[in-house]
């Protein structure tokens, strides 16, 4: 995800979906790059374990067993990830997407 300021101040994040094994779920993992300018500050933020709502997805029943037999551990399509690469936030189709996001700015402003 991306966006620009008025100010000249653009976020970038990528919204990880990170497998909990112990809790047998998925959850939110977003990084997020804030560049000021032709500038960027000097860190990024990485949030892990996110307290915004519907930010863990228990997958289907047959996911365990899918990735499993896929031997890759770490893909599965759920399906409210974005089927385009671009277009508006508010096109996802998860609030908590746009709850992640939200988190991630918070945290770089502070800095």
């Amino acid at each position: 995800m991306a966006s620009g300021t008025t100010t000249g101040t653009a976020y970038y994040i990528a919204n990880g979906n990170r497998v909990d094994y112990k809790a047998n779920a998925i959850d939110q993992q977003p990084f997020g790059l804030a560049f000021v300018g032709n500038n960027p500050i000097g860190s990024g933020c990485l949030i892990q374990h996110g307290t915004w709502q519907d930010r863990t997805t228990n997958p289907p029943d047959d996911f365990w067993e899918k990735i499993e037999e896929s031997g890759i551990g770490n893909c599965f399509p759920l399906p409210e990830l974005p089927e385009s690469p671009y277009g508006k936030i508010e096109a996802l189709k998860k609030p908590s997407y746009k709850d992640a996001f939200s988190a991630v700015i918070k945290q770089l402003k502070k800095q």
